[in-house]
């Protein structure tokens, strides 16, 4: 039984090897805030690379700004052929940790989901707005606006109009709130 396992482990592994000739996109891991280096390094070596970048806000000097940074961390996409020159000098990169392998072979990102990427981030950029993940039920804190400190738990999420209904209590009673994503933050007070 063993042995059958094995055997079709090894045909997997050379089917996906073969699968690999020719440029395909790779999803390289890199260590924590390490994608512009990379990214750079890889481009001037003439590597095709990218890094999808979203805006986010950041507390710098206790304030909230809108940066520009990226929308997947530590990860940057190189589109080379497996086993060549460029592939192991990608391997190799000052920051890189790894490749997205499976079963211990690099896997290759389907082309038609890298064109979706790239369009998206491409042709959306000021619309994309990474935020937390949050839910129903959740805690969350009023960072920005009138009701700036307000803490609140998430009652409803309607996702057509990108919205949080919270439900804050003010003065004994209870209200809902719609606010937009970007104006709260998980509660990590208490």
């Amino acid at each position: 039984m063993r042995g059958a396992i094995k055997d079709r482990e090894e045909v997997f592994l050379k089917d996906l090897e073969e699968s690999l000739i020719g440029k395909r996109w790779f999803a390289f891991y890199t260590r924590p805030q390490q994608e512009k280096k990379v990214e750079k390094y890889l481009v001037d070596r003439g590597i095709r690379t990218f890094v999808p970048r979203a805006y986010k806000y950041l507390n710098i000097a206790g304030k909230r700004r809108l940066l520009e940074a990226p929308l997947f961390r530590s990860y940057v996409f190189v589109h080379i052929e497996y086993k060549t020159k460029e592939f192991y000098l990608a391997l190799d990169a000052p920051g890189v940790s790894t490749i997205i392998h499976k079963k211990g072979v690099p896997a290759p990102i389907p082309d038609e989901e890298m064109l979706s990427l790239i369009k998206v981030v491409e042709r959306a950029r000021e619309n994309i707005l990474e935020h937390p993940f949050l839910k129903r039920g959740q805690r969350v804190i009023v960072v920005e606006g009138p009701l700036k400190g307000a803490v609140g738990i998430i009652e409803r999420v309607d996702k057509n109009k990108m919205l949080f209904y919270v439900n804050i209590t003010i003065l004994n009673r209870s209200v809902s709130v719609p606010l937009h994503p970007r104006v709260v933050e998980r509660y990590r007070g208490e």
